[in-house]
């Protein structure tokens, strides 16, 4: 709240299950949970099963991709929306796939060190119904418990409330402490 005014009220929470993570293929559970003040969604869930295949697992660089079918659920404050042409509900439930693309480096002298997050979740039954989300940190170690870090993440969602922005930009500076 700033000012008195009500800015975010959100609740993310990725949860996975993992089986047998340390093999090269591995299976895992997928369950999301979100509230989105801004987008005007109240509650969202996604739940399905995937697999991980792990390209690269070396010393100082992992590269991971994964395959995830998911049936999501979405209640949205309103009904009025952005490239969707049923209004009969502020509900719009889907399967979707999700590709996914994990990444963390470190080079040799570990002065730097890279990760990032990339997926995209089209609906298999809709497809103007699709969203995108990039993330990545790059950070430079100052001491072993101490360094400077800076973040962006990026998401597109296809699907909004009418007036509401599709695209999220967040490109943050700063410490940070293990």
């Amino acid at each position: 709240t700033i000012f008195n005014k009500k800015t975010e009220d959100d609740i993310i929470s990725r949860n996975f299950i993992y089986l047998f993570p340390k093999k090269r293929v591995y299976p895992y559970q997928m369950t999301w949970l979100e509230r989105n003040w801004r987008r005007k969604i109240d509650f969202r869930y996604q739940v399905g099963l995937g697999g991980t295949w792990v390209v690269i697992r070396q010393n100082k660089q992992l590269l991971k991709l994964s395959l995830t079918g998911t049936y999501e659920s979405t209640d949205f404050r309103a009904r009025n929306f952005e490239n969707y042409a049923d209004t009969s509900s502020n509900q719009i439930n889907t399967w979707r796939a999700t590709l996914r693309v994990f990444g963390n480096h470190i080079n040799k002298n570990n002065t730097l060190r890279l990760r990032y997050e990339i997926w995209l979740q089209p609906s298999l039954e809709n497809p103007d119904n699709f969203r995108y989300h990039a993330e990545s940190a790059l950070s430079v170690p100052l001491t072993k418990q101490l360094s400077l870090q800076t973040a962006v993440n990026y998401s597109f969602e296809n699907i909004v409330i009418k007036g509401i922005r599709q695209r999220d930009f967040i490109w943050t500076f700063g410490a940070a402490f293990n």
